[in-house]
């Protein structure tokens, strides 16, 4: 029989049917279910990065002034203290300026002590002397201005006295006045002429009392205060009357005694008075010497005191101004600077990094950065050394500006060493496992079992009977080794069915 063409591609086609039918036949396998199973366990949360090693202070460091460099003491690689003197400027002035300004402040000091404390014994003593003297120059003053004005007042009274006859006298009878009045009071003597039948009489009324016999040849006391009378004739008669004006202001030398008293009580004025006002003063020095300082004096020398401090202060911030002391601790990484050069100011002269304080510098893209907080741990490794070799530090800085890398935001973070260790240098490279979140004691599942319908968030669990059951969860901390946390929906030890199961 022959065959043709089309029976053979026939044929062909029916095998290649048949063979599909068998293969799907027999090659048809019960399909897979992969589940896990929901458990309590420890959660964690991290987020990873990479930075850089940098010393946690590096400072250009420069004078504060310009001037000539008198000394350089910092080397390249010395480490050096914190407050190191690393370099000083030429202090001639700077030191002459503070030696005055301490003396001044001596002086103020002093002063102030001196204030507050009083007068001293040898002090008071002198005052007391000084007020003494004066009292005593006071007494010899009244004393003797008192017989001065008393000898001028003599004079004046005895003003040439002289014996005024009445005029209604009917004898011409004259009296003559002799001697010195030395009686103090002024007024008149009267004389009174009368007869008791054994002679004529005179009868002193006035100044003093006084009777006696007219006599003309020889002259008769008017009394104790040194006047004496002498009558030109005893032919009185009986109420002839004479008077005596002491002073005599008829004399041709009252006017001139007159002015002499009076010049006498002026100058016993003043000169008293000069000697009150030393006396005056030797006692208020006196007293200001026994008292305590007044609030307003001791104000004063507060005041100067405070002044003389400021003077010094400012005498030491020039002098320190002129030196170049380290801020930390640290390694001197660069110096520009040699002896006798004359630098500006602000011109950086040495470079400083600190001693064994280094800081890692990340940028955290935005999507994380939501999770960081200042004080959380994270895990370093440096790939100067094995992946075992790790270091612990913390967040103590979140910029909070962005700074922009291949188009995506980023937020530098700041992260400090919690140990010194040698081992560690500025410029390495450094991977952090930042820990933002934990949970202790939780139910987990992996998170691809966990998958979102209508706005709630659903499981399926696997009964024990194996029928597949959907469930509603929810859920909580999402880890970094791809599990989540159930908060309610889930018990522990139940399966759950893993979202990529056949």
């Amino acid at each position: 029989m022959k065959i043709t063409r089309k029976k053979i591609i026939i044929v062909i086609a029916v095998l290649l049917v048949a063979g599909f039918a068998v293969s799907r036949f027999f090659g048809k396998k019960t399909p897979t279910l992969q589940t896990a199973e929901a458990r309590r366990a420890d959660l964690v949360s991290e987020v990873s990065a990479t930075g850089k090693v940098e010393a946690s202070e590096n400072l250009n460091l420069a004078f504060e002034k310009s001037g000539k460099v008198a000394l350089v003491s910092a080397t390249v690689g010395k480490k050096v203290s914190v407050g190191a003197v690393l370099a000083f400027l030429d202090q001639k002035n700077e030191l002459a300026a503070l030696t005055s300004a301490r003396g001044s402040l001596a002086a103020a000091q002093a002063n102030f002590d001196k204030v507050l404390a009083g007068a001293s014994s040898e002090e008071v003593a002198v005052a007391q002397s000084s007020l003494d003297a004066a009292k005593a120059a006071l007494v010899a003053v009244q004393n003797q201005q008192a017989v001065l004005v008393l000898n001028a007042l003599a004079a004046f009274n005895n003003s040439t006295p002289a014996a005024i006859p009445k005029t209604s006298n009917i004898s011409s009878v004259t009296a003559e006045v002799s001697g010195t009045y030395t009686g103090s009071a002024q007024g008149i003597y009267k004389l009174t002429a009368y007869d008791t039948g054994l002679g004529p009489f005179v009868n002193v009324t006035g100044l003093e009392s006084a009777d006696f016999q007219v006599r003309s040849n020889a002259p008769t006391a008017l009394g104790t205060h040194g006047l004496f009378v002498e009558f030109s004739s005893t032919a009185v008669q009986a109420s002839d009357v004479w008077e005596i004006e002491i002073p005599n202001t008829k004399a041709s030398n009252y006017v001139t005694n007159y002015n002499t008293y009076q010049a006498a009580l002026q100058t016993q004025a003043s000169a008293i008075s000069s000697a009150q006002s030393a006396v005056d003063s030797a006692q208020a020095s006196l007293n200001l010497k026994k008292a305590q300082a007044r609030p307003a004096d001791l104000a004063a020398a507060k005041a100067q005191l405070l002044s003389a401090q400021g003077g010094v202060q400012s005498a030491q911030a020039a002098l320190e101004a002129s030196l170049l002391r380290a801020p930390f601790a640290g390694t001197v990484t660069k110096v520009d600077i040699q002896r006798g050069q004359i630098i500006s100011v602000n011109t950086a002269a040495i470079s400083l990094i600190s001693e064994n304080k280094f800081e890692i510098k990340a940028f955290i893209p935005e999507a994380d950065i939501a999770r960081l907080k200042l004080g959380q741990e994270a895990s370093v490794i440096l790939d100067a050394y094995s992946s075992d070799v790790k270091f612990s530090a913390k967040v103590i800085k979140i910029s909070p500006g962005e700074t922009l890398i291949d188009g995506v935001s980023t937020y530098q973070t700041t992260f400090a060493f919690e140990n010194p260790d040698e081992r560690i240098r500025s410029g390495m490279t450094a991977n952090l496992d930042i820990l933002t979140d934990k949970r202790e004691g939780i139910i987990i599942i992996p998170a691809r079992a966990v998958f979102a319908k209508e706005s709630a968030k659903f499981v399926k669990v696997m009964n024990p009977d194996q029928t597949v059951a959907e469930v509603e969860v929810k859920t909580g901390l999402r880890g970094s080794d791809g599990n989540i946390e159930i908060t309610e929906g889930l018990s522990e030890g139940q399966k759950v069915l893993l979202s990529n199961s056949n």
